[in-house]
């Protein structure tokens, strides 16, 4: 499963380089209910760092993400 998250973390870390510097992400995480890890924005930086204090738990399957990323 460790291979999965980091697999995971470095996919959304590669999304976020390919952004244009005006863009904003907000960051969900979940397992049996979702919590905003962070709010709208366009520091790559800030959501770096907690993508990777976000550590897996709960009831979530594995082949279900337990981190989503948008844009907008």
């Amino acid at each position: 499963m460790a291979n999965k998250v980091a697999k995971a973390r470095e996919a959304a870390v590669q999304f976020f380089k390919t952004a244009n510097p005006q863009d904003e992400f907000f960051l969900v995480s979940f397992n049996e209910r979702a919590e905003l890890t962070s709010s709208f924005t366009n520091s790559v930086e800030d959501l770096q760092s907690r993508l990777m204090l976000t550590a897996p738990k709960g009831r979530t399957a594995l082949s279900t993400p337990s981190i989503s990323v948008s844009a907008r």
